[in-house]
């Protein structure tokens, strides 16, 4: 068996590609983050559950969707300011968490691109770092996003 694995895996390398790597998070479910720059952000991930598999019978999921939404604003550009076509698709690359596809709608234009970070797995936060620069204008999305329910953890 151990020569078959390791012939597939040299056949996908030989013609440029390898094997799919699988983030695991886990437990499924829902879980919240939460963070406040100029506005409050909340994200809400969703993991479906991929139990049981090779990856085990316990409660996880291998992809994730996100749902961000302005809150409570301290500015009155929050409150007009709005996410479209959610829920967007989660990555996770062993260190960097992004929300991607993401478009937000603002009285100033629309902004469109990813909105990613660090993913503390410890802490359970995740420092926002790159901003939605598509579109007409770029809208800058700075905060640290800590998780307010649920339980999670991210393996690469």
């Amino acid at each position: 068996m151990k020569i078959i694995t390791a012939i597939s895996a040299m056949a996908l390398t030989l013609v440029g590609m390898r094997p799919a790597d699988a983030t695991t998070y886990t437990p499924a479910g829902t879980f919240v983050l939460q963070g406040t720059g100029l506005c409050t952000l909340t994200v809400t991930i969703t993991v479906p559950d991929a139990a049981p598999d090779v990856h085990g019978s316990a409660s996880h999921g291998h992809s994730a969707t996100a749902v961000p939404v302005l809150g409570p604003p301290s500015s009155s550009l929050c409150a007009s300011a709005t996410f479209v076509g959610a829920p967007y698709a989660v990555s996770y690359n062993g260190g960097n968490l992004s929300i991607t596809g993401v478009t937000l709608n603002t009285v100033a234009g629309n902004c469109s691109g990813d909105i990613g970070g660090i993913w503390d797995d410890i802490a359970k936060t995740l420092t926002v770092t790159q901003s939605l620069g598509g579109g007409a204008i770029v809208c800058n999305v700075r905060a640290t996003l800590n998780l307010i329910s649920g339980a999670i953890s991210i393996i690469p």
